[in-house]
């Protein structure tokens, strides 16, 4: 097995963060361009020599061990790639030239290998990549990493460039493994003896090819057009790649997060955006107890992915210093007040990717939206415990009518982190306050029905709701003794997830609180939810809880006050729903929390028709 005691992230910058020797309890900080402070580092040498003088015989009892203060969460959260340098990174380069060029399978035989481990029953199998002792340099002082199918994909797609895209923009969360990705991308190049080109610092530039790895100074590098790659790892000191490079190879180039780092680079080549995606729980998990020395708290590290998102840097952090968590709430609390103050509409959809642009918060809220010619160019991510602060400071900021004035809607957008915070104040809304009675009215009835607008009524506040897993795991939860009516509402909300689930005793009312006015452009994902929980309540053998007669299922809109006006006339939504066991049985409802029934109106004919004309 290797040594992993150095192994703790293979992500960017990673190499401020805390790791443990193997023969001791001393922590240390693994990192060559020494971040923490004096204070620490003396604090760490002290430590060190007292553990020495105690290995030498003198009286532990007698000699106080001080225990060195973990580091500031600004030196934790410090986003910078690292990058060695130049003399180690080049001798590194030669070696790894040396021995992996053109090895192909044979050498990835021995650099590569794969665990299973079971999550909530079922087996996922992971894949590491170990270059050895002495190629740390790579990947931020490591040299083991997690291969990602993440890293697989984005190099499937990088590999069919179009003829007149010159180059490729990577773009993701501080830590998420933008530089890790390059280094792997360059080793898996060699593997497969393809020349490329290598720039992770200003004044050098390398090129490997067949005969060697040749390190030329920047502005001595005149390259001849090639179908050749050129990986660019962008720093503070190097903040787009050389302008030798423009048109002469195709240049994937990782940036950091802020808009104003890669757009005019990637405008300016036509070049595609390539976001790497989120980790997943289960990655995160396997990484921390499989790359980190000693292993991490599984519990530590899902609690951080519960709250915090998928910022693998978070995570890791949080799973060895928990105590960060409130210094790192403070911060985020005092950022939301202060866009709060400004204008709280930022935080809608429509403003959140554009004018609101929080690098303090790129670990938690990081929104991506491009052109169609990009690769995953939708990514909205927005952690839990952000978006209910947002719900807190709005409250305390202005109340209803700060709500009432939430504009969601106004422009089509993929972004759900709005929407999100929009779910979490109305479904609130809906299970607190005082008892009252409160009517919804239908959208729209079955084609061989009279389209009547019957409504019917619903006792408010809901009863305090109760987790579950997803649609699959539900009907465990059906199975059990509940009272009715019951609220369910998933652990975490995810885009496969209904904010809240109802059960009555003749009913079931799915709560959505992130659906589109433009229901169309969002109705495929509805469609998909309702077919997964018929699936599973037919596994279930719980037919008398599939739609019927005796048991209606029920959609219900929850809407700002701003955008009731756009639902009074919306499209008879049941025509374009799909044939399915559900149809017949389902109707639609609109509601607003904050202004009580929306009075649906027929749209005139008259007007219809003329709009037709137009």
């Amino acid at each position: 097995m290797p040594n992993l005691a150095r192994e703790y992230l293979a992500l960017d910058g990673e190499d401020a963060l805390p790791t443990f020797s193997e023969n001791s309890n001393e922590a240390r900080i693994s990192s060559p361009s020494a971040r923490l402070g004096p204070l620490q580092a003396q604090a760490g040498d002290q430590v060190k020599s007292k553990i020495i003088n105690a290995a030498q015989g003198d009286d532990e009892e007698s000699i106080p061990c001080d225990v060195p203060p973990p580091p500031t969460l600004g030196q934790l959260m410090e986003s910078g790639p690292y990058h060695p340098n130049r003399h180690a990174l080049t001798q590194h380069l030669r070696r790894l030239h040396s021995k992996f060029w053109n090895r192909g399978d044979d050498a990835r035989a021995i650099i590569l290998s794969t665990g299973i481990r079971q999550f909530g029953g079922k087996a996922e199998e992971f894949t590491l990549m170990n270059l050895g002792p002495g190629f740390e340099t790579f990947f931020g002082g490591h040299s083991t990493i997690l291969v990602r199918e993440e890293y697989k994909r984005l190099i499937a797609a990088l590999s069919v460039p179009n003829r007149d895209e010159y180059g490729a923009g990577l773009l993701g969360q501080p830590g998420i493994g933008k530089s890790t990705f390059i280094y792997y991308l360059l080793v898996e190049r060699i593997l497969s003896g393809q020349r490329t080109i290598l720039q992770c610092q200003y004044d050098v530039i390398y090129e490997l090819h067949e005969g060697g790895v040749k390190a030329w100074l920047r502005d001595n590098f005149f390259p001849s057009p090639s179908d050749d790659w050129a990986l660019v790892d962008t720093s503070d000191s190097l903040t787009a790649p050389h302008t030798n490079l423009r048109g002469t190879h195709f240049t994937i180039t990782a940036f950091k997060p802020a808009p104003a780092a890669w757009q005019r680079w990637c405008y300016a080549e036509n070049a595609i955006i390539a976001v790497v995606k989120p980790w997943t729980k289960h990655e995160i998990v396997y990484a921390g107890l499989k790359i980190s020395n000693p292993p991490l708290d599984t519990g530590r590290l899902q609690e951080a992915y519960d709250s915090h998102g998928p910022s693998p840097r978070l995570c890791f952090c949080f799973a060895l210093y928990p105590q960060c968590m409130a210094e790192w709430k403070r911060d985020t609390v005092e950022a939301i007040a202060k866009v709060a103050a400004k204008d709280p509409n930022l935080f809608a959809t429509r403003c959140l990717g554009r004018e609101w642009d929080p690098p303090s918060l790129y670990h938690q809220v990081f929104l991506v939206d491009v052109s169609d010619n990009g690769h995953g160019q939708k990514v909205s991510i927005i952690s839990p415990l952000v978006v209910q602060l947002i719900v807190e400071e709005l409250d305390r900021h202005g109340g209803p009518e700060v709500w009432e004035e939430f504009d969601m809607f106004r422009i089509s957008s993929f972004h759900e982190s709005g929407r999100c915070i929009w779910a979490m104040h109305s479904m609130n809304a809906i299970v607190g306050g005082i008892t009252r009675q409160t009517k919804l009215h239908c959208l729209s009835r079955p084609p061989d029905a009279n389209r009547v607008l019957e409504s019917v009524e619903l006792t408010l506040p809901l009863p305090s709701p109760l987790p579950y897993g997803n649609l699959e795991s539900l009907p465990q939860e059906l199975n059990k003794a509940h009272a009715r009516p019951t609220l369910f509402q998933p652990k975490i909300r995810t885009e496969g997830a209904f904010d809240s689930i109802l059960v009555a005793q003749d009913y079931i009312a799915f709560f959505d609180a992130t659906i589109s006015r433009l229901v169309g452009a969002t109705s495929a994902g509805l469609y998909e939810r309702l077919d997964a929980l018929v699936g599973a309540l037919k596994a279930a053998n719980m037919s008398q809880r599939l739609p019927s007669e005796s048991c209606r299922w029920r959609l219900v809109f929850l809407v700002p006050k701003k955008d009731l006006a756009c639902w009074e006339y919306v499209p008879d939504w049941r025509k374009k729903v799909p044939k399915g066991s559900w149809k017949e049985h389902l109707d639609a409802y609109v509601f607003c929390p904050e202004a009580g029934v929306l009075e649906i109106q027929e749209r005139p004919r008259s007007v219809a028709a003329s709009r037709s004309k137009v």
